[in-house]
């Protein structure tokens, strides 16, 4: 739902470096919260950071997309990507026990794709 546009937008050179950013930044972002001064950081397996990041461009680049929630309720993308970060937040805040989805990996691949995104225009405005 959010890669094919994208890549159709920048082509595959940029959206794989695109990916790959949001994903090794999502990492980053998630041994530096699960950081205890020790190597024991726990095991995280995924591309959801990546795909998260995704999320954000896509809800960047195409704001009033509607995207039909569980094919029935229609938001814009640009609320939705909103409402999911503020969910990932929440849900990373609460630390509910048990849960073991990295809800930080989330914010760090939305985080690291939102900058890189405006870092990019900036540096493109520039020229």
């Amino acid at each position: 739902i959010f890669g094919t546009p994208l890549e159709k937008l920048w082509g595959s050179k940029r959206f794989l470096l695109y990916y790959l950013i949001c994903g090794i930044g999502a990492a980053i972002f998630y041994l530096l919260i699960n950081h205890d001064g020790t190597l024991n950081a726990p095991v995280m397996i995924g591309a959801s950071g990546a795909i998260f990041g995704l999320m954000v461009a896509f809800g960047t680049m195409f704001p009033d997309t509607m995207i039909n929630v569980y094919f029935l309720f229609p938001i814009k993308a640009k609320h939705f990507v909103l409402i999911y970060a503020a969910i990932e937040l929440i849900s990373g805040l609460a630390n509910i026990s048990g849960d073991i989805t990295a809800h930080y990996t989330h914010l760090g691949g939305m985080i690291i794709g939102f900058a890189f995104l405006k870092i990019n225009s900036f540096l493109l405005a520039r020229k």
